[in-house]
């Protein structure tokens, strides 16, 4: 199974926008989101019990991979796009591949 099946098997669903630089999967259910970059870098392993754990309800996460800037501005568009109200935008780092 690659990274982008567990992630739809898991409910995220891929977000494209104009307003949005790149590719992300999102589960607004589970209150996180994961860039293209990150996705295709992320362990398996580690991605796999990440993508199942919910976060605090006034939090929502957001995993970018090593070398790219973690942008509060973008992750308040991807909020306000999918209508996410009064949650605060939690950059993350991903576990990557060994």
């Amino acid at each position: 199974m690659t990274n982008f099946e567990l992630l739809e098997k898991a409910k995220f669903k891929e977000f494209k926008s104009s307003q949005v630089p790149f590719p992300w999967w999102v589960n607004k259910g589970a209150r996180m989101a994961f860039s293209f970059a990150a996705v295709e870098d992320a362990d398996l392993e580690w991605l796999s019990g990440r993508s199942r754990e919910s976060e605090a309800a006034d939090e929502f996460l957001f995993y970018f991979a090593y070398g790219e800037q973690m942008n509060l501005d973008l992750c308040d568009r991807i909020l306000s796009q999918h209508g996410i109200e009064n949650v605060a935008p939690t950059p993350q780092l991903i576990v990557p591949r060994r």
